[in-house]
């Protein structure tokens, strides 16, 4: 789940819903984010082939593969990051991690790459660039 957010910047809320509907454009991501359904704004973007491994390995649905509750998720990341910490203690992980911070990695990385603004809008399904700055911590004005 959490390479699943970091490769496509969903949030937890949409992982567990994605169906093979979802890839019927070869090599693409598209979905509705439920988050913000009510604007009918579709997320689509193109597969990084990490993300397109991990949803080959489940047929391109997640409904029935990720069970877990957000609570239980953050929990698990939680554990994982006291045992990096702990194997690697010069990586700096200095914050709490959750869910969350996934989807800041995708959007920050992608900035950090050169996508343009617009693109990235469509592909995490924002409406304002001052959303994205939420993300990224960088001025866009």
């Amino acid at each position: 789940m959490i390479c699943i957010q970091s490769y496509t910047g969903c949030r937890y809320s949409d992982i567990k819903r994605f169906t093979p509907e979802c890839f019927k454009k070869k090599g693409k991501l598209i979905y509705t984010p439920k988050k913000t359904q009510r604007y009918k704004i579709v997320a689509e973007q193109p597969l990084h082939p990490n993300a397109e491994k991990l949803f080959k390995e489940v047929n391109y649905d997640t409904t029935e593969e990720y069970t877990t509750s957000s609570q239980k998720y953050n929990d698990y990341i939680k554990d994982i990051f006291k045992i990096l910490r702990k194997k690697y203690p010069k990586a700096e992980f200095d914050e709490e991690y959750s869910s969350h911070n996934f989807r800041d990695t995708f959007i920050s990385k992608c900035v950090k790459k050169g996508v343009n603004f617009k693109s990235l809008l469509k592909w995490v399904a924002q409406k304002k660039y001052e959303t994205l700055d939420t993300y990224t911590g960088i001025i866009m004005n």
